[in-house]
């Protein structure tokens, strides 16, 4: 059985009140290699850093990234990010979970789909 690949991440969100450290989620995606696991690693972290910076100016003339200009959806947000897929289709992947207004991304990996079929680890 070949593995499949998630990515995993961790953030800390909140709201005026309070803070929640250590949130943790999964990019709703599996991906049938590592390779394109780490791509899509790499491009969630340039996606990230750019709405950061993007965040930060507040206008209308946005500098968009080469890759992002070929956004055909019509979701209204630039919550989402494209990588190659498995069947060398582009997927877009939504980011929204820790992109917000209060969130903060702390740490994102790659880990297996199934992880108890992965010889990698035992839990009881």
């Amino acid at each position: 059985m070949s593995n499949k690949y998630k990515i995993k991440f961790t953030y800390n969100t909140g709201n005026t009140f309070e803070t929640e450290n250590g949130v943790q989620g999964f990019i709703d995606y599996e991906f049938d290699s590592l390779a394109l696991a780490k791509q899509a690693l790499a491009r969630m972290k340039e996606h990230y850093l750019w709405r950061l910076s993007e965040e930060c100016t507040y206008e209308e003339s946005k500098s968009v990234p080469e890759w992002y200009k070929h956004k055909d959806k019509d979701w209204g947000s630039d919550w989402y990010f494209n990588v190659p897929g498995n069947d060398e289709e582009e997927v877009w992947l939504y980011g929204g979970q820790y992109l917000g207004y209060f969130e903060t991304l702390v740490c994102a990996e790659i880990v297996t789909a199934t992880p108890e079929d992965d010889g990698m680890r035992f839990s009881f």
